[in-house]
């Protein structure tokens, strides 16, 4: 009896080998159409990713990314990308290898490396044609890419490539290709495939897929010789934590590259002999009118210019210049060649300065093999999406002369839909409301990101505040709801999550499993669902219930982590630079417990309370509720010092903005004492500030405490952050290591929140407010969509007082709280 099958298919050439690096698997068949489709779709998904062509264009790339327990297939229409006659399916397969340090952090991968696909294509009458990955198919083994790590110790991405133009591979997405090197693909069988686990529990993808848009570069900037030869030795060095790049290409000519990037004497020689092109003729290229002709033993640089921070696929595509090596390195932002004492990281300043500053970042290298023509060329595109707003582009050529005929690329991003606008009588908020708006786009793909450059992963506390910036901007929560779903899976057995995920790598930061339960609170308001209120509750449960069972005899949370690489846990809490050499804990961590992990696990209960009594559980709602009284207490009698001030630990004297912050976001200060407290450190020395990242949770203590006006001083990093020409909000203002982090897009909230005053005041948005905050402005209008619909809203300072007009969805119910009696309010 044979043996069932699946339609999991794989390359019958795999070896020990290819197990333990980064591979690229090509899959191609062809099918025979004699008329129209009416319907065409197919389920596909693979271990690790997929590229899907039909007849030479990208259809889809996919699954959405999940982890041992969840994998997921997609469903793709193919109909527009079929034709009469002879379709030609295509398939790449990115496959990353088991152990975690030598591949993705985010792309989890199972012991079973295949490519899925089942469908059918309908025709009229009812005819139909089955497809199936099966023997079928023809498959290739590119052992001609390698994969590069971006740094030597820390390499979360594992997506930049040296590859060498391969023949055999040449012209492989077109009818009648003919290669002996591919061979027929091998099926698994049931007993292989578990449908229990990943990659066989296959689900449908709860996410829009990524949009993709044709895009060209805005231009050049100018050269960059000595930025190109400085890369060229990184790139190459990088290529050798790869032990396999010299080893496996030696008969490539490798030495001869190496002279060329290292020996100064080649070096040398090759800028005397530079013909740089006119910038026109790059210009041309760029614009796609003209194509760029690299001499023969000749070496051209430039650096292109995208405009604006921008993820993308990259393409490239050459005619002649047969073993000419062309290196792009992907860059965020020009640095200064001095170094912060404080983080570490290089200065930043004016983000264009090419005349003073450099270009960081990674490389992708590409050898040219000479096969391509003017009519068929040979392209270059890398597998995964690139970060970049600059990008140096460096052509060494050798015996031949090479033409490049393209380059340009393809944006690509979740497709959010703004609904959301807001002007201002402050011109300046417009500048970071575009910076704003387009960071948090740039750090959402597949999964909300921390910054879409150095690690494209997921963590807890940047997620929530991104999530709620979605919530603002397009009440849109489907990549919300993922989040929700793919953290309550980080769960450990203790309670905690781990602080990103999907993540192959254990990583731990206590206080970040607190904003998930805020999390599941802001969806609770925005969209007032129970059943997902439910069925993440036990999460929530298990999390509180950690740090329940860490307190002391004093009642305080424990001393439950610390220094990141020194103990079990990482303590993060902001990146003040008071902290940096704590790694963003404060120094009070190193002795004993941290209050600020004290005051996340009393905000934790109080919205788990709040969570639990919107679903029913009024007796868990009363116990949190108790619980929280039990530990505000425990922080007033052994946190708080004589002068008030709430101290970072029970043995430190040190205090910090953050604690008064929560204190009074808590509640555990008063109003009085909070607004004293928080007053102090705005206006004294000696207390670590809130840096970008905690922006959102100083902006709420000022609001409690009737200090909103103090937040127009706070817009100054922002504003330090357009006129430094950043096209994205940074990670920090001290360590400003990423130019793209999304919890910085902070007045995607503020400014519909607060500045026009519409948020949710009942869970499901079935009650509104609307009270905004005029203090240090003259006047306000735009429309805040919500889950309810668009309300509209203008407001203009009047001979002492604010006349407020509205347009709210029929149904809605709005509440105006004007206890001071500031407002006229016409409301239709």
């Amino acid at each position: 009896m044979a043996e069932p099958k699946t339609n999991w298919i794989w390359s019958s050439e795999w070896v020990h080998a290819d197990k333990k690096s980064t591979r690229l698997v090509y899959f191609r068949k062809e099918i025979f159409t004699e008329s129209d489709a009416d319907e065409a779709c197919v389920r596909i998904s693979a271990d690790t990713r997929y590229k899907l062509y039909v007849n030479g264009k990208l259809a889809e790339a996919g699954p959405s990314k999940g982890d041992r327990e969840v994998w997921f297939a997609d469903t793709v229409d193919i109909r527009p990308y079929l034709k009469r006659g002879v379709n030609t399916l295509a398939v790449i397969v990115l496959r990353y290898p088991m152990e975690r340090e030598n591949g993705n952090h985010g792309m989890f991968r199972s012991e079973i490396p295949g490519f899925y696909l089942t469908g059918a294509i309908h025709f009229a009458g009812g005819n139909k044609l089955n497809i199936a990955a099966d023997e079928s198919w023809l498959s290739y083994i590119d052992r001609d890419t390698l994969f590069l790590r971006e740094e030597k110790d820390f390499s979360p991405l594992f997506i930049h490539e040296e590859t060498w133009g391969n023949p055999d591979i040449f012209g492989w997405m077109k009818p009648d290709y003919a290669n002996q090197k591919w061979k027929a693909a091998v099926r698994y069988g049931r007993d292989m495939i578990d449908e229990a686990v990943a990659p066989g529990n296959l689900n449908p993808r709860t996410i829009p897929f990524m949009y993709r848009k044709p895009r060209h570069f805005q231009g050049i900037i100018g050269t960059a010789e000595n930025g190109a030869d400085q890369n060229q030795e990184t790139a190459k060095e990088k290529a050798g934590w790869n032990q396999e790049t010299a080893k496996e290409k030696a008969d490539r000519n490798q030495e001869d590259l190496k002279k060329t990037d290292r020996g100064q004497e080649t070096k040398n020689e090759a800028n005397r002999n530079q013909e740089n092109p006119e910038n026109g003729d790059w210009e041309r290229l760029l614009s796609d009118s003209g194509i760029l002709a690299v001499p023969a033993n000749s070496c051209v640089r430039a650096v292109v210019n995208a405009g604006e921070e921008m993820t993308g696929y990259l393409h490239l595509a050459f005619s002649g210049g047969k073993n000419a090596d062309v290196r792009l390195l992907e860059s965020e932002a020009y640095v200064q060649d001095e170094h912060s004492a404080t983080s570490g990281t290089a200065i930043k300043k004016d983000r264009m300065d090419f005349v003073n500053g450099h270009l960081e970042g990674y490389t992708d290298i590409y050898h040219v093999s000479g096969i391509g023509t003017e009519d068929e060329p040979e392209e270059f595109t890398p597998f995964w999406f690139r970060t970049f707003r600059f990008i140096e582009v460096t052509i060494q050529t050798r015996e031949e002369p090479l033409a490049v005929r393209a380059f340009d690329y393809e944006e690509t991003g979740y497709p959010l839909e703004s609904g959301t606008s807001v002007e201002t009588s402050d011109p300046s908020l417009k500048a970071i409301w575009e910076i704003s708006e387009r960071t948090l786009r740039r750090c959402m793909h597949e999964t909300y990101e921390d910054c879409p450059f150095y690690e494209q992963l997921q963590y807890v506390m940047d997620t929530r505040a991104q999530i709620l910036y979605t919530y603002a901007l397009a009440a849109d929560d489907r990549l919300a709801r993922k989040a929700i779903d793919d953290f309550s899976r980080a769960q450990r057995s203790n309670g905690l999550l781990n602080c990103s995920y999907p993540n192959m790598n254990p990583n731990v930061i206590p206080g970040f499993s607190i904003f998930y339960i805020l999390m599941i609170h802001d969806h609770m308001m925005y969209f007032g669902d129970k059943v997902l209120v439910r069925r993440y509750l036990p999460t929530v449960d298990k999390i509180l219930n950690y740090f329940d069972r860490h307190r002391t005899d004093q009642g305080l949370v424990e001393k439950i982590g610390g220094v990141l690489h020194e103990a079990r846990y990482w303590s993060f809490v902001d990146w003040a630079k008071e902290w940096n050499r704590t790694q963003g804990m404060p120094p009070a961590g190193l002795k004993g417990p941290l209050t600020m992990e004290n005051l996340l696990y009393i905000y934790g209960l109080q919205k788990a309370a709040e969570l639990s009594e919107y679903v029913g559980r009024l007796d868990t709602a009363e116990e949190y509720r108790a619980r929280a009284a039990a530990v505000q207490k425990a922080v007033r009698n052994f946190c708080m010092r004589d002068d008030g001030m709430i101290a970072d630990g029970p043995e430190s004297r040190d205090a910090s903005q953050h604690g008064q912050v929560f204190g009074i976001l808590t509640g555990t200060l008063n109003r009085d004492a909070g607004r004293r407290n928080l007053l102090r450190t705005l206006s004294e020395p000696g207390f670590p500030q809130c840096t970008v990242a905690m922006q959102f949770y100083l902006f709420r203590a000022l609001e409690e405490t009737g200090l909103y006006s103090c937040t127009d001083r706070s817009w100054d990093i922002w504003r330090a952050m357009t006129r430094e020409k950043c096209t994205t909000c940074v990670e920090s203002e001290d360590y400003a290591r990423s130019e793209c982090h999304a919890w910085g897009a902070l007045a995607l909230y503020e400014l519909p929140a607060a500045i026009l005053g519409v948020r949710p005041i009942e869970p499901g948005y079935r009650k509104a407010a609307i009270r905004p905050h005029t203090e240090f402005l003259t006047s306000a209008s735009g429309n805040v969509r919500t889950p309810k619909g668009v309300i509209s809203l203008s407001w203009e300072k009047e001979a002492g007082k604010v006349c407020v007009s509205a347009q709210v969805p029929r149904g809605m119910e709005t509440v105006c709280n004007d206890t001071d009696n500031r407002y006229y309010l016409c409301t239709v």
